[in-house]
């Protein structure tokens, strides 16, 4: 086996200086604007970004959030170790994805919840209520 030594070239390097550079520009960028008052976005509409982002941007942001990069690396992987068994598992996710899309959205998106904690807190709420109720009957 021929081992090579790999190491970082110049112009990997360049790419990874602008990346981080450039990310910390925009940071930069919105925490001076935040400091001097031209924001007033709260933390909600920041998160949901004003729940005006359109169809291309939502999707685009589900796919990376779901496919990791160790989605991506082990994928391969798992289909050399295990054969063609990992297909499976790919049409139960889709599966998955049409029926959080056809039931959970219509149900969740009206209620205006940020994060999926909130409906955890409200059942639990609802619950400890219901206990309280009947513990004290």
């Amino acid at each position: 086996m021929v081992s090579e030594d790999v190491r970082f070239g110049t112009w990997d390097w360049v790419v990874f200086a602008a990346m981080l550079g450039i990310s910390a520009i925009i940071g930069i960028f919105y925490a001076v604007r935040e400091a001097l008052g031209h924001s007033d976005a709260t933390t909600g509409e920041y998160l949901m970004g004003g729940r005006k982002l359109g169809l291309i941007p939502v999707s685009i942001s589900i796919l990376v959030s779901f496919f990791s990069a160790i989605v991506l690396l082990g994928n391969p992987a798992e289909m050399y170790t295990v054969n063609t068994m990992l297909v499976w598992v790919t049409v139960g996710m889709y599966l998955a994805v049409l029926l959080a899309a056809a039931i959970f959205v219509p149900l969740l998106y009206p209620l205006q919840l940020i994060s999926s904690f909130e409906v955890r807190n409200k059942i639990c709420f609802i619950y400890y209520i219901i206990y309280k109720y009947l513990w004290m009957t």
